[in-house]
């Protein structure tokens, strides 16, 4: 039986204060107006370490203070105090344990150095630009009038970056720099725009073409670039804390297949952050800045424990973290995370909350088994979804199966299904849960959009082809979780 259930393609849908001459500054996001002054802006790449895929960064910069934008992934960019002077710069990123230190040498309108973070070594290149790179505008922004939206970008991974509305589900996909943007009407489809945005320092202003602009306010973070160990490695992330007072829950992100990295838990790191909800994301091991064996994308037993041991460990590394609840710990992922995660919370008594976007809970022979009859939307099906699901009923069970962990779990979970999902069979899912929940009494909670495909983006018959022409997701998935996060005293909305 074929194990690899998930494309790349998929698993995506699934989607700095500084130091100056080695003092750590206090962290805080970046809440400067950059209308008030001009600035200098240096844009350019890091590499950390030197076998890792580089890192965009940006600094904004006035004199000695800037503020530090890095790569996709990232919720903000941090206000930073730079040294520099007699053609060397000095900078820190925030980070735990330890800062990411920046000391290079300037010529003309370059500057070229090294890196490091505890033992990691690397290196940077950064030039002078005339206008803000997308990464400057990327995050969550809260608007004046109640909602929020955010940037992000995917076009690492062959997609357009997109603007997302957290109250209606509308997906636009984006053109333009880190001041500028234009807005196109569906998740795909980047012209005709509908809207401008403009972004400048912390203030979004969205303006359609027809109606009157809406404004709003970047999300305050505090973030943190991070290095934990998972047996023999050690793996980079990304901690973002709402910038409130109190202790706050916190999720690790898991991810789905293939060698993911951090940016790819941008939009749901947003819809987390936006109810008062720390994230840790992290590049998989032997994948970005993690070092490690990268196992492979294939949903084997073996892979399966040792992205469980890695998630196990991004959860350990959060209960110690300050401004983090360690009695409110969860996992959120989807796809191929839907084995990962029973196993991993299972296993540790720290996990105390998980949500699943469009993750198996039936065994990976039977989801490879649909997959394979569905071609994963690529073309249409030759027979009804039912039959289709029946006929994997009759093929029967085959490798990994998550429900003798997920009979394990009192903790509460919430799992979310398109109804047009392609790549795992949404109905025989909800079926394995219903049984389970009836057995176990557990707090199981599921939610199915019928529209939704693999990334509950709302299509019509669930082919990949209509992705071009889908305005977003549901807006019910949006006011599902937050009901279901009010309900479990996990959001502070």
């Amino acid at each position: 039986m074929a194990q690899r259930t998930f494309t790349r393609r998929h698993a995506l849908v699934w989607s700095l204060t500084l130091v100056v001459a080695g003092l750590v500054a206090a962290c805080a996001s970046a809440q400067t107006d950059h209308r008030t002054a001009r600035a200098s802006i240096w844009a350019g790449t890091y590499t950390l370490p030197p076998a890792a895929q580089p890192v965009a960064i940006t600094i904004s910069m006035r004199g000695t203070k800037g503020v530090v934008s890095l790569g996709p992934g990232h919720a903000a960019g941090v206000q930073v105090a730079i040294a520099h002077g007699r053609g060397v710069v000095r900078f820190a990123v925030p980070g735990r344990p330890d800062s990411l230190r920046f000391v290079g040498r300037t010529r003309n309108n370059t500057a070229v150095g090294s890196v490091r973070q505890g033992a990691a070594r690397g290196s940077f290149r950064l030039h002078t630009v005339q206008g803000p790179p997308l990464n400057s505008a990327l995050g969550t922004y809260v608007l004046d009038t109640g909602g929020a939206v955010g940037l992000f970008d995917y076009s690492r991974l062959g997609v357009p970056a997109w603007e997302v509305d957290y109250t209606t589900g509308a997906f636009h996909a984006l053109r333009g720099n880190g001041s500028a943007l234009a807005a196109g009407p569906a998740l795909l489809t980047k012209a005709p725009s509908i809207a401008q945005i403009a972004v400048a320092g912390d203030r979004l202003t969205w303006t359609p073409n027809v109606g009157p602009p809406v404004t709003g306010k970047r999300l305050a973070v505090s973030q943190y670039e991070v290095r934990f160990p998972s047996g023999k490695a050690m793996l980079a992330g990304t901690l973002s804390i709402p910038a409130t007072p109190g202790r706050h829950p916190a999720v690790a992100l898991v991810h789905g297949s293939g060698p993911a990295l951090r940016d790819e838990g941008q939009f749901s790191a947003g819809l987390m952050l936006q109810h008062g909800i720390a994230v840790l994301s992290y590049d998989k091991r032997g994948v970005g800045q993690s070092t490690g064996r990268y196992p492979g994308e294939s949903a084997t037993d073996t892979n399966i424990d040792v992205y469980a041991r890695d998630a196990e460990a991004a959860v350990r590394f959060l209960g110690r973290q300050p401004g983090i609840d360690p009695s409110r710990l969860g996992l959120f992922g989807g796809s191929q995370a839907g084995w990962i995660i029973p196993l991993a919370a299972a296993r540790s008594t720290q996990v105390q909350f998980a949500i699943v976007e469009s993750g198996p809970t039936v065994t990976v022979g039977e989801t490879a088994d649909f997959s394979n009859y569905t071609s994963q939307g690529a073309s249409e099906l030759t027979q009804p979804l039912a039959q289709i699901e029946a006929q994997v009923r009759r093929d029967g069970t085959s490798g990994f199966d998550p429900q003798p962990w997920i009979r394990k779990l009192t903790i509460p979970i919430l799992w979310l299904f398109g109804g047009l999902d392609m790549n795992q069979p949404s109905n025989l899912d909800i079926q394995a849960l219903e049984n389970l929940k009836r057995e176990t009494g557990h707090d199981y909670s599921w939610r199915l959009y019928p529209h939704g495909n693999h990334g509950i983006f709302v299509v019509e018959t669930g082919l990949n082809s209509e992705l071009t022409s889908s305005p977003g997701m549901p807006a019910a998935f949006f006011s599902d979780v937050a009901d279901w996060l009010r309900l479990h005293g996990l959001s502070s909305g």
